[in-house]
């Protein structure tokens, strides 16, 4: 099976979601095109959740977005490239 033209993703949740540990957890994120989906909750976040605070950055060929709000670390989305179906 061949997938292209497409961003798919997969994300990974606790089973307690939407409910979270502020501060603690994650959620994990496996998509083809990290940018576009980056670039979405980045706008999400913008449009939505003005007083939210958010911080992109890389390390180790992932993408991390830590939301914060007034200094407060709240969650954090880690990024990787879903390299298996690339072609």
């Amino acid at each position: 099976m061949c997938i292209r033209d497409s961003n798919y993703t997969i994300m990974r949740i606790d089973n307690s979601f939407p409910n979270f540990n502020v501060g603690e957890d994650d959620i994990d994120i496996l998509c083809l095109d990290m940018n576009t989906t980056c670039n979405h909750i980045i706008t999400v976040l913008n449009n939505k959740y003005p007083y939210l605070n958010y911080r992109k950055f890389s390390i180790d060929n992932k993408v991390h977005i830590d939301i914060s709000e007034q200094s407060n670390f709240i969650i954090k989305f880690d990024f990787k490239l879903f390299q298996q179906f690339l072609f």
